[in-house]
């Protein structure tokens, strides 16, 4: 089992192009979205191959059928929510280890910068 840093419950620690980004707990509108978001998206997803992961889901962008590359483990995204089906992802300490076929950011005033710009440009894109 690989050695990995864990961080506070309270904060969420993402790391993008080798920068660590950190955001306090979310607004609780925030949580409302996400909970109709999750609701509707694990309903649609009944009985199909897929799994849906809530926020807090540590994911690391690699291929789970290549060997995992220690240091990426360290440095993970946390989307709000992702799905993964065909059960392509591997369970790797606390991460989800899987390149995801669906992934949700909900944007909201305080994270315009971090989900629109950031994410979307260098890492989904």
């Amino acid at each position: 089992m690989p050695n990995l840093d864990y961080h506070d419950d309270n904060i969420t620690v993402e790391w993008i192009n080798g920068i660590k980004y950190m955001s306090p707990s979310p607004h609780p509108n925030h949580g409302v979205v996400y909970k109709k978001i999750f609701t509707r998206i694990a309903n649609y997803l009944e009985g199909k191959s897929c799994e849906l992961f809530p926020d807090k889901t540590d994911l690391c962008l690699a291929n789970p059928e290549s060997p995992v590359n220690i240091a990426d483990l360290k440095k993970p995204l946390v989307p709000d929510l992702f799905v993964v089906c065909d059960n392509k992802f591997e369970l790797v300490g606390n991460s989800i280890v899987a390149i995801p076929d669906f992934v949700c950011e909900i944007v909201s005033p305080s994270s315009v910068k971090m989900d629109n710009i950031i994410k979307k440009r260098t890492i989904y894109s």
